[in-house]
């Protein structure tokens, strides 16, 4: 279990982040007196939901299985776009934010991007706007732990519990190995597993994937992978019955957790200019 300590550290505090050494290498001049000008991308939300109660307090009487998934993906295009004006208007006092219709007729005009090739599409689209960066929001996360983090917590015990079986099968014998293997893989899902869906049922997770393209090279700027399990000091000072509705808590969590993400950019920029 100490293996994952790390990790679970670096998750819970919400800060993996990374950073190129030099922003000039990569045509942002330092020591300039204009700010960096900016293009910030529409947010996009990347993450799966399957039940509105697990975003929102649904409708009585029950929606339909339809009627529910559009209620859902309403309530995604709300929230990513309330982000990305939230956003745009956070950086405004650090960054000459390039005007929303400006990105948009950048991005009508563009052609759709290839896994491949995304990078040199954001630098392209930027340099479109006239911009020296490129701003790329994912919403990955929101009302769950992302799944690829679960599966790094459940995959890593079941690594663990076979390396213990074949410490155990050379003390012993292959059956008595494979038992506690097995016990171990066991233990794992269930613990990683059941504390998954019990984190996800109290706390309204968020998980924000961020990049700064250059749109001189299509190079990374700067990376940051924010999570924040919730707010409990802005719940505290709600109403009781408004604390147990899903969308107050997220929204809470949404607000931390962009909060934290302007934060760690702003850094980012003061200390390579």
């Amino acid at each position: 279990m100490a293996s994952r300590s790390p990790f679970l550290a670096a998750l819970l505090c919400g800060c993996l982040t990374t950073a190129c050494a030099s922003w000039s290498a990569h045509g942002i001049a330092p020591g300039t007196t204009q700010p960096l000008r900016v293009a910030v991308l529409p947010v996009t939300a990347t993450v799966t939901v399957h039940h509105l109660a697990d975003i929102a307090t649904p409708p009585e009487p029950p929606p339909s299985e339809d009627a529910e998934q559009a209620l859902i993906q309403d309530r995604m295009d709300e929230v990513t776009t309330a982000l990305t004006c939230s956003l745009m208007d956070r950086l405004a006092d650090s960054f000459a934010i390039v005007p929303e219709v400006e990105v948009e007729r950048a991005l009508a005009e563009a052609p759709p991007p290839t896994d491949e090739d995304r990078q040199r599409w954001l630098a392209a689209l930027g340099r479109a706007t006239n911009a020296q960066a490129v701003l790329d929001v994912e919403l990955s996360g929101y009302g769950h732990i992302k799944r690829k983090w679960l599966a790094y917590l459940i995959g890593s015990g079941v690594a663990e519990g076979v390396v213990q079986g074949a410490i155990a099968a050379t003390v012993t014998n292959a059956w008595v190995g494979l038992a506690v293997a097995a016990e171990e893989i066991a233990s794992e899902v269930l613990t990683w597993g059941g504390a998954a869906y019990l984190f996800n049922v109290h706390y309204a997770p968020i998980t924000l994937e961020a990049e700064l393209i250059a749109t001189h090279d299509g190079h990374g700027l700067w990376h940051k992978v924010t999570f924040v399990s919730t707010d409990r000091k802005a719940l505290k000072k709600l109403p009781k019955k408004e604390r147990r509705r899903k969308e107050v808590q997220l929204d809470l969590t949404l607000t931390k957790a962009e909060r934290k993400l302007v934060a760690s950019l702003r850094k980012a920029a003061k200390h390579h200019n």
